[in-house]
Order: C-alpha cells, then structure tokens, then sequence
C-alpha cells in the first residue's frame, strides 16, 4: 500500500526547521570572527537577499496569475524591498529616506527631500493598494480562498519579516530603554536569527505565490 504524500506545508515547515537548525548551529559553534562576518551587514545571507527578492519579482512578472494592475505593483513592492536589502534607501540620498530624521536635517538638500517624500508616498500608496486589493478579494468568497495554502505561506512570510524588523531593532531598544548591554555572543545570535529570517522570506513569498489559484468565475 502506497503512503500519503506529506502535505507541502508539512514539507515546507521541516525543510524551515532544519534551515535554522543549520544557522543556529553555525551561529553557536563557529568561531565568534567567521559567525560575526557571516551574519553581519556585509555577509552572505545580507548579500543574497536582494536577489531573492529580485528573482520574486520576476516570478510574479512571469506567472501571470494575478490581474495586471495587482501585477505591477507587486513587482514593484518586491524590486523595491530588494534596492531596500541592497541599502539603496541610504546611497541614494546620502541617508536614509525612510527615516523622520532625513526630512528634519539641515544637511539634506530641499530637492532630496522632495524626491524622498515622493518616493515614500510612493511605498505607501503601494501598500494600501495592494492591502485592500486583498481584503477585497478575501470578501469575494472568503472560505473558499483561505484553503488555499498560499495565504498560509503569506501570512507566515508577513510574522517573520515583523519577527526580524523586531530582532533588528532589540538590541538598541534594550539599551536606550533599559541600559541592557547585549553582548558580543548574544548578539551574533540575534543577527544569526535576523539575517537567516530576512532572507527566507522571500522564499516563502515564492512559494505563496507559486501556489495561489485564482478563482475561476
């Protein structure tokens, strides 16, 4: 008798756990200069994730299985997540764009400002397009939809990325907030989590993509 196939989530959930089983495992027992390089601003999972995201848009660009307004503005979200994992949002104008601080600064000039609030008015008009373009769609016929497994793989894709802004942001917030140090092993353990975490998610967003159906009418 032939067993059952394990479902893709099942498959996929393993296939995760076994990932950060590896990079937990280099984060721990490699010596502190190599896990410190790997994991930093300038190693390999930092270098590899704009691509990801870049490859994603160009998945999204060729499947087709999204309307053509919905399309673009994917493509572009993930082109733009990508020049963002390639700091772009700090070379473009010197510093970052994307930070209160680069409006309110006396050194930037008037017209980088101006490009900047476009640019950023830009990302947002993007993301509330594309945020109730879903809700929309999840109204239409809301059961139906969510047995598909690529609204899981979208929403665990969504936790991670917040899971990794968070751990991004940790280390400073401890120390501004509580005068927590953390220290040097701890925090290549914090990086190993939010550089492996960034860059997985792009991946998962393949996948959700790849596995997502439209309804036929």
């Amino acid at each position: 008798m032939n067993r059952p196939k394990p479902p893709l989530p099942v498959i996929c959930i393993f296939l995760l756990l076994c990932y950060w089983a590896v990079v937990m495992l280099i984060a721990i027992s490699a010596p502190f200069d190599t896990a410190e390089f790997i994991f930093s601003e300038n190693g390999i999972f930092e270098r590899v994730s704009p691509y990801l995201w870049f490859a994603l848009a160009a998945l999204i660009g060729l499947l087709g299985r999204f309307a053509m307004p919905v399309r673009i503005a994917l493509v572009a979200v993930t082109v733009l997540l990508g020049c963002r994992e390639m700091d772009w949002h700090q070379t473009l104008f010197g510093e970052s764009f994307l930070k209160t601080a680069f409006f309110r600064s006396a050194t930037v000039l008037p017209e980088y400002k101006v490009a900047g609030a476009l640019l950023v008015l830009l990302l947002a008009g993007l993301a509330v397009y594309l945020a109730k373009t879903f809700c929309s769609s999840l109204k239409s016929d809301t059961r139906a939809k969510l047995k598909q497994p690529a609204y899981g793989y979208l929403l665990l894709a969504l936790a991670l990325l917040a899971a990794g802004k968070f751990l991004d942001r940790l280390p400073a917030q401890l120390f501004e907030l509580f005068d927590i140090a953390v220290s040097g092993k701890h925090t290549v353990l914090m990086r190993a989590w939010e550089e492996s975490t960034e860059a997985v998610v792009p991946v998962l967003l393949a996948i959700a993509v790849w596995a997502y159906r439209p309804q036929r009418h």
